[in-house]
């Protein structure tokens, strides 16, 4: 008789999803990941309590808001592991080269609250599928303090599986107040697996803390389903540009503005998906005063797209780059389901954006800081380009997106070793 399969549960923290915006690409990856024959429960941190996407049957909601009542403070206080804190100290000390100042030792301590209050009500929950004789499958979709409450839960729970997904700005420290991401030490000594969607971000992350324990550590792509391609003729007078993101300042959209109005000898067509997270009326006013120097721009900011919308904008429109001018990255999605539409990207040569990139083959790169002329120059030579010059970038972003990117092939193998005790 073959053993029997003990029973599993997967348990994924969110930053929003399925509720309000944000995380619009674990929805691809659960799609997978339910159908590994194991329970699954979704916990957003959302502080926004009304769902916007759906969920695949069979998977459960928990929601557990990431701001926390006083009553929660207090009762994280009184569960505070002092250890983790004194160990956060000496690590910051040891690697910043300096006694942390009055904001750092603030961020700390309010992160290990946040950590703690997400830890202590995850606990019950853990321990009433493990007393029942569940594999527990603890996953962070991303690798901030919520990673940080699974590893305290891996110490008090150490036959539980914690694993965590490292994304960009979990990982680049610049990005963040003081140069500062709260217990970093702690996630790579306790988690079993913390998987790098890129290989520059596992290798950004080497060279900033060398001391760090990274045996564990996975490149783990992300990807996504094939998005429809609408059929595509060159335009002789006219470019057609996308941009996709919600940060408006690390996407830089003010840039893009600058670079389109310097568009010299053809008509732009842009199309921007997504909503600013912050300061929206302002970023929105401020762009369109920079377009209003120069009427052949035509710019339609289309808000936040859900998946089933965005896909038909790819199928009923025709775009010749989406182009990307962020700041720092990890390695895009967006880029990722433009490339499986056919559309060739062009990218500013930031994070791991080279991966995925390839200049002259599927698009182009830029420097990392580019002056408007700069991108205008560079969108005026594509263009300048015959269309079998161009059917060739888009044959081979649809190629790179099938080859590295595709989520049939990508998240099954993630599955796996995501929760490599579940035979499915």
């Amino acid at each position: 008789m073959p053993e029997a399969i003990a029973p599993a549960v997967l348990i994924c923290i969110t930053h929003s999803f399925p509720f309000d915006i944000g995380d619009e690409h674990f929805e691809d990856e659960l799609k997978v990941l339910s159908e590994r024959g194991v329970e699954v429960i979704v916990v957003p941190r959302s502080a926004v309590k009304e769902q916007t996407r759906l969920l695949p049957q069979q998977v459960k909601i928990l929601w557990i808001p990431f701001r926390l009542s006083l009553v929660a403070k207090w009762k994280a206080l009184l569960q505070l592991d002092w250890k983790v804190l004194r160990g956060e100290f000496n690590f910051v000390r040891k690697n910043f080269s300096r006694w942390p100042a009055l904001a750092l030792l603030r961020n700390m301590f309010g992160s290990l609250l946040i950590a703690t209050d997400l830890c202590s009500k995850l606990r019950p929950v853990v321990d009433r599928y493990a007393s029942q004789g569940y594999t527990v499958h603890l996953y962070s979709y991303w690798n901030d303090l919520s990673a940080v409450a699974l590893a305290l839960l891996k110490s008090r729970f150490p036959v539980v599986n914690a694993c965590s997904r490292a994304h960009a700005f979990e990982i680049y420290d610049e990005r963040h107040a003081g140069n500062y991401i709260p217990f970093q030490q702690i996630k790579f000594d306790k988690l079993n697996r913390i998987f790098f969607i890129s290989s520059f971000g596992l290798n950004y992350i080497r060279q900033r803390f060398p001391a760090l324990h990274f045996e564990n550590c996975r490149l783990a792509r992300l990807g996504c389903f094939e998005m429809p391609g609408a059929p595509y003729t060159k335009h002789a007078s006219c470019i057609r540009i996308m941009s996709i993101g919600y940060n408006y300042s690390v996407k830089r959209i003010e840039l893009l503005a600058e670079s389109l109005t310097a568009v010299t000898g053809l008509e732009v067509q842009w199309k921007h998906v997504g909503t600013a997270m912050h300061d929206r009326s302002r970023y929105e006013k401020r762009v369109r005063e920079l377009l209003s120097v120069n009427s052949t721009v035509q710019l339609q900011f289309t808000g936040n797209l859900n998946h089933q919308q965005l896909a038909e904008l790819y199928a009923s429109t025709s775009f010749d780059l989406l182009l990307n001018l962020s700041a720092l990255e990890g390695v895009p999605v967006s880029m990722m389901e433009c490339m499986s539409a056919g559309i060739p990207v062009m990218a500013t040569a930031v994070g791991g954006v080279p991966e995925i990139v390839k200049d002259g083959f599927n698009g182009v790169l830029l420097p990392a800081n580019p002056s408007p002329r700069e991108v205008a120059a560079a969108l005026e030579k594509f263009h300048a380009k015959s269309e079998a010059e161009i059917m060739s970038f888009r044959k081979h972003a649809h190629d790179t997106w099938q080859q590295q990117y595709n989520a049939a092939i990508n998240y099954p193998v993630f599955a796996k070793e995501l929760m490599p005790a579940v035979n499915a």
